[in-house]
């Protein structure tokens, strides 16, 4: 065999192994979505005394934080836990991802709810350093487990500020540093954030109004501030 035919064989059998690759990932990426899809639609579709999210999580004590009839961000929304446990109340519901692959699980998700609930949601991709929000656009910013993992929490949350509606208000919900009684509950100790950490930050970016509550969760805090 010359080189020529050789380089050429080298080449097709490259060719055919990155076409294998490519549906393998292809099928892999599928199945993740197919799963994350049948694992949301159970955890929004369990009864509230049968899921155990919810029985920690107390979600209608931050529903009621909330209020009715306002637009919220969901930063960090994920699969929208919070965002359709608001919707019903919400004026918009705003469901922030920087996964593509959880704006979609949303977008499948909203198609259970009736029209005039599923009119009222909308799933945003964003940027790590950008959650896409337009100015004065929202009245609630909801960060819920996530705001340990943003860089220049600083710097982020000074350039909310002008995302808010007048009397806008950031609530911010996430993991205590101590043990919790499931070890895969929440992320480990190196990823979570000190509450008096995120509150001194909410005052370097001119939050005002600023409380926090490390008791009516019990595996989490909250602090809630005004923006304006």
């Amino acid at each position: 065999m010359d080189k020529s035919n050789i380089i050429y064989s080298l080449f097709c059998l490259l060719f055919l192994v990155s076409i294998l690759l490519s549906c393998e990932n292809a099928n892999n990426s599928k199945h993740k979505s197919e799963q994350l899809l049948r694992e949301a639609e159970q955890a929004q579709h369990e009864p509230e005394e049968s899921n155990s999210r919810d029985i920690w999580q107390k979600p209608q004590l931050i529903i009621n934080l909330i209020g009715k009839n306002k637009v919220v961000a969901d930063i960090g929304a994920e699969f929208g836990y919070w965002s359709f446990k608001l919707l019903p109340n919400a004026k918009k519901i705003i469901g922030i991802d920087i996964d593509d692959e959880m704006i979609a699980l949303m977008d499948q998700l909203v198609k259970d709810y009736p029209k005039e609930l599923a009119n009222k949601f909308e799933a945003r991709l964003a940027l790590p350093n950008d959650p896409k929000i337009e100015e004065k656009e929202v009245d609630v910013v909801l960060i819920v487990n996530t705001i340990a993992y943003i860089s220049n929490r600083v710097e982020y949350l000074q350039n909310l500020i002008p995302t808010f509606k007048n009397n806008g208000e950031i609530i911010i919900i996430d993991w205590k540093i101590k043990r919790l009684p499931h070890g895969d509950m929440a992320p480990p100790y190196e990823e979570r954030e000190y509450l008096n950490i995120i509150e001194e930050e909410l005052y370097q970016a001119g939050y005002k109004d600023i409380k926090t509550d490390d008791t009516s969760l019990e595996y989490q805090y909250i602090i809630k501030a005004k923006a304006n």
